[in-house]
């Protein structure tokens, strides 16, 4: 495989297939929102996937990691009851992940947390459909929660999903930062930048399709993601 160059984009493609004329240089995103790069390669039709920020491209199977995109020192949040946030993912390879988890660092009586997973709408960017519904789990304890969630992907951008209900508990969070795939504020103001999409008084199931609102937050949940493929 030729070696990565750093060279300066020429021509952006957009498309269910690559095009057989790819120049060295050249941006092209797939139908499963897979951004690639054309290299050096002899007849110019190699794409290499470029992974950008807060994208995960190597996987260490049975073992936890964080959701990317997360920078600066662990510390707490309390989300907003019954809202959920949606926050990007961005898988640069196909495999599985099998569990889902997260810490409550202050319980809340009756409180539960609901994860999931959504597909991402390739016209709009934004979530679209229920990839994974990981349920709710208790927050009433605090400690490491730990959800069974099964789900295969490919690469693409996904969403991770999550809400308080019932009561507001404090999690372990991370500040978050603005990726560039949360478009819609009014304000062009960099104070108010958006990293979230949120629906508001979701109280139980998540919206198999939600109208979502740009929301710029400060810290978000760590949510820890395990892959087994």
């Amino acid at each position: 495989m030729p070696s990565r160059k750093n060279v300066v984009p020429t021509r952006l493609w957009v498309g269910s297939t690559t095009p057989s004329d790819l120049r060295t240089g050249d941006l092209y995103m797939d139908s499963t929102d897979r951004v690639l790069v054309g290299t050096s390669d002899a007849d110019n039709s190699r794409v290499e996937l470029m992974a950008g920020p807060g994208q995960i491209t190597r996987y260490a199977t049975a073992s936890f990691g964080p959701m990317p995109g997360l920078v600066g020192n662990v510390s707490t949040v309390t989300p907003t009851l019954a809202t959920a946030h949606y926050y990007p993912l961005v898988l640069g390879r196909s495999g599985a992940i099998d569990q889902l988890a997260f810490e409550v660092t202050t319980a809340a009586l009756s409180s539960t947390v609901r994860l999931a997973i959504y597909n991402s709408d390739p016209v709009t960017g934004k979530p679209t459909t229920v990839g994974l519904d990981a349920g709710v789990t208790s927050a009433t304890t605090t400690g490491v929660k730990t959800v069974a969630a099964v789900f295969a992907f490919n690469p693409g951008i996904y969403w991770i999903a999550y809400a308080s209900q019932g009561g507001t508990p404090t999690l372990r969070s991370q500040q978050a930062v603005t990726t560039g795939l949360v478009y819609g504020t009014s304000s062009a103001a960099t104070s108010t930048a958006a990293n979230v999409y949120t629906v508001a008084s979701v109280s139980g199931a998540f919206p198999a399709s939600p109208t979502v609102t740009a929301t710029p937050v400060t810290t978000i949940p760590i949510i820890q993601i395990r892959f087994s493929a």
